[in-house]
């Protein structure tokens, strides 16, 4: 939003520089992106957050100015409007109040429209904005004074004098002011009259009863519309305006009086208008939002310490009302909430509004109060885990919890037991995720499509079944997840046997023929360790890539955190540095080809030689030579004495040793 700094003298007495004013707007919470000249007069080119709808507006930034300025703001006082007849001259209608809650509108007569006065032509240039005609542009220009947009209708254009607001229906065309015809999806708010579709509500007029040169009557309408529909309406088409802007936002219910009254005070000096009769208005009834406010939140949160006078000064100059209570058991204000701070909706709204014009560079320096939480063993190997597979080159996703029903289907997975959300936001967002896997292959589509191939990994809840009262949300699953693009099983499964070595897994890992519904069943593992099963890991399914529209071979595993932290043995011992040498020997050795690697080192650890520090597989070799069925698999052996160095006659006892166990345990060959 543009902001004329000679309009905003209007209101509030300035005495800083641009640049320091500036400076004062960005300190208290409004983004000041430029500061440009314009002749004699500066204009700040402001970024106003979407919940500060009362800033989008000369009168509401004033009142920021005034308080973080300490001056006085001028009060914008209108006059009420009065006319010569009984009845209004129109009707409105709503099929749906919620479609527009609030209004207030009137009909001028005796207009003379014709170009604007030039302080009126100036300040909407200044911010923007095209000057048309005078009333047009008095429209604009009191939106721009009070945030609160409006329109006028042609009230001769306008059949039966009606305005019906209604929902548009799908496929329905409207012809707004620019001439471009649009198609209109269902929900959008339209306004007809008798014959023919007039507005396309909130966002732009309607070609067909628009204000022009021979308009000698008009319908002044001032309304507060439903802010989804027309942020919604707005998308759609493609089609933003400085209405929409303001009436897709919390605009304040009561602002339609005053605008109206401004406007008509505008159009009686600028277009020798009069009123037809009183306005007809629809304004709220109800009381105004308080909040009861603990002083004592000041210097717990803020490190200040403030007088309730000092809190009430602060939160007065931004408009708000406030009552000590002392009967209360902490120091207490019940604040009346103004109507145009819907923004505001409890204490720690109430406690930045303070921070903000109190000054944020004028906090005092405090140190946080309380015990710091003690560091987990659990969150320390979290740590090494992630920081492991980022060395790695994986990256880390963080996913929504809550997945389609598509998307579960697309997995093989059966819906009818999962946890489903009462009122889901969308179809995207129906159950409580079963997996991390669907935000891990989205992950990896949206990088595949730029050309990167990048390994995934999540840490997070599953949600593996529907909930009952024992059953709660922390008791279910946390689990570590990741995918790997390879062409090879055994590459994935060295990487998790090294990732468990960095957490000093104290287990001996077993790795099973298993089952994973997405997974190939000819590639997929259980991984386990004694009785606990500790996760899978397994080929995605190329009907659950293609889906995702992933290409390549991507494989994928899954742990369960707390019990491979179970196994962890995170206690740190110091071993001084061998004085003797080691000494390593090979063995190679003849067996089936279904022989697990794991069940060679299990036989080799069985012998408990104490002179037995490291074995290695250091090769494996197929071939038709060796016979169907059959592999060659290479140990590297490597022993060490921590009292003398060992001789060549000690290491082949030790070697021989082992060989035998081996040829006894598994039925294999020893090979020279």
């Amino acid at each position: 939003m543009k902001l004329p700094l000679s309009w905003l003298k209007d209101f509030v007495e300035i005495e800083h520089k641009p640049e320091k004013l500036a400076e004062e707007l960005l300190l208290s919470g409004t983004k000041v992106e430029e500061t440009a000249k314009s002749g004699e007069d500066y204009v700040f080119d402001l970024e106003i957050t979407s919940n500060r709808a009362d800033c989008l507006s000369i009168y509401g930034l004033s009142r920021e100015v005034s308080a973080i300025s300490n001056k006085t703001l001028r009060d914008f006082s209108t006059n009420p409007v009065s006319g010569e007849n009984e009845t209004p001259g129109f009707e409105i209608n709503t099929s749906n109040k919620s479609l527009m809650p609030y209004f207030g509108a009137v009909v001028l007569e005796n207009l003379e429209i014709k170009p604007s006065s030039s302080q009126i032509k100036e300040r909407l240039q200044k911010c923007g904005i095209r000057d048309l005609l005078n009333l047009i542009d008095i429209t604009n220009y009191v939106m721009l004074e009070t945030g609160q947009p409006m329109h006028a209708f042609d009230y001769d254009k306008v059949s039966g004098h009606v305005l019906n607001v209604r929902e548009s229906t799908d496929g329905e065309k409207v012809t707004p002011i620019d001439g471009v015809v649009r198609t209109l999806k269902a929900g959008s708010i339209i306004i007809e009259d008798n014959e023919k579709l007039i507005d396309l509500a909130g966002i732009m007029g309607g070609k067909n009863s628009e204000v022009s040169e021979k308009t000698k009557r008009a319908l002044l309408l001032v309304p507060i519309y439903d802010p989804v529909r027309i942020r919604k309406t707005s998308l759609h088409l493609g089609l933003r305006t400085e209405a929409s802007n303001r009436f897709e936002k919390l605009l304040d219910n009561e602002g339609p009086a005053k605008a109206l009254e401004r406007a008509v005070e505008l159009a009686e000096n600028d277009c020798n208008a009069r009123a037809f009769s009183k306005p007809v208005f629809r304004l709220p009834n109800e009381a105004k939002n308080s909040i009861e406010f603990d002083l004592n939140l000041i210097p717990k949160v803020l490190g200040l310490h403030l007088t309730p006078d000092q809190v009430s000064q602060i939160l007065k100059s931004l408009g708000f009302q406030t009552v000590y209570l002392p009967l209360s058991e902490t120091p207490t204000l019940r604040i009346d909430i103004p109507s145009w701070r819907r923004d505001i909706e409890n204490p720690v709204d109430i406690l930045e509004e303070i921070g903000r014009i109190y000054g944020y560079n004028a906090l005092p320096t405090t140190l946080p109060s309380g015990t710091p939480p003690l560091r987990t063993e659990g969150r320390d190997l979290v740590s090494v885990i992630k920081h492991t597979l980022v060395d790695w080159g994986f990256l880390e996703a963080v996913g929504y919890t809550l997945v389609g029903k598509t998307d579960i289907e697309n997995l093989g997975l059966d819906s009818a037991n999962l946890a489903k959300v009462k009122q889901p936001m969308s179809q995207d967002f129906e159950y409580l995720r079963p997996t991390l896997l669907t935000g891990l292959l989205n992950s990896a589509r949206g990088n595949q499509k730029n050309g990167f191939n990048y390994p995934y990994f999540e840490i997070g809840r599953i949600f593996v079944e529907k909930f009952n009262p024992e059953n709660l949300l922390t008791n279910q699953p946390k689990i570590l997840a990741g995918i790997y693009p390879t062409q090879d099983f055994y590459t994935l499964k060295g990487l998790l046997e090294d990732l468990l070595n960095r957490i000093k897994f104290n287990g001996s890992l077993v790795f099973r023929d298993g089952e994973l519904e997405f997974c190939d069943s000819f590639q997929t593992a259980t991984v386990t360790a004694g009785d606990s099963g500790l996760g899978k890991m397994g080929k995605l399914k190329t009907s659950v890539l293609n889906t995702f529209d992933l290409e390549g071979n991507w494989f994928y595993f899954e742990f369960f955190l707390d019990k491979i932290v179970s196994f962890s043995n995170t206690a740190v011992s110091f071993k001084p540095l061998p004085k003797y040498p080691s000494v390593s020997q090979d063995i190679s050795i003849l067996l089936p080809q279904n022989t697990t690697i794991e069940a060679i080192l299990n036989v080799i650890d069985s012998a408990n030689e104490i002179l037995l520090v490291d074995r290695q597989i250091s090769d494996i070799y197929t071939n038709q030579s060796l016979g169907t069925g059959k592999r060659s698999v290479s140990i590297k052996l490597t022993f060490q004495s921590p009292e003398k160095t060992l001789i060549e006659d000690e290491v082949n006892g030790l070697r021989k040793n082992i060989e035998k166990l081996l040829k006894d345990g598994l039925n294999c060959e020893l090979r020279s």
